[in-house]
């Protein structure tokens, strides 16, 4: 990710304005094994406290990197109850469908469903012929 998807002006305006950077060394076996790492590249979000709220493993292209990571910081906000932040985060993915394999996520997030005091509407389930926004079936 090194070579490709950090260097791309994009994902660094992206992580500049919403994380904080950390690379972690493989050398680093304390960390490794708190937060269960085994492949890299392992990317996680995690809060001020070290709680991860969020993970994902394996080489994403600049084109998706951006995607997954807002959904990532959406579910960082889904457990701190922010729901229209999360919502935000969720729509603009949807919406712009920049990375038709993260869009999925954006919709049925799992602990969206487990939060039935949002009244905002937000859709938990979805039959599996209904379109997403990029016209390809979604799947249940």
């Amino acid at each position: 990710m090194g070579a490709v998807t950090y260097p791309n002006a994009d994902v660094a305006r992206f992580v500049d304005l919403n994380f904080i950077p950390v690379q972690i060394e493989t050398s680093n076996t304390a960390l490794m094994q708190k937060y269960a790492v085994s492949w890299t590249p392992t990317i996680l979000v995690l809060d001020a406290d070290g709680k991860e709220h969020y993970r994902t493993v394996g080489f994403l292209p600049p084109e998706v990197f951006i995607p997954t990571f807002q959904v990532g910081k959406g579910r960082y906000h889904l457990d701190l109850g922010q729901f229209s932040e999360a919502r935000a985060l969720f729509d603009e993915v949807i919406e712009r469908c920049p990375a038709p394999e993260v869009v999925p996520e954006a919709v049925f997030s799992p602990k969206w469903c487990r939060r039935p005091s949002f009244s905002g509407g937000w859709p938990c389930t979805r039959p599996a012929t209904t379109p997403n926004p990029c016209g390809r079936p979604m799947r249940p």
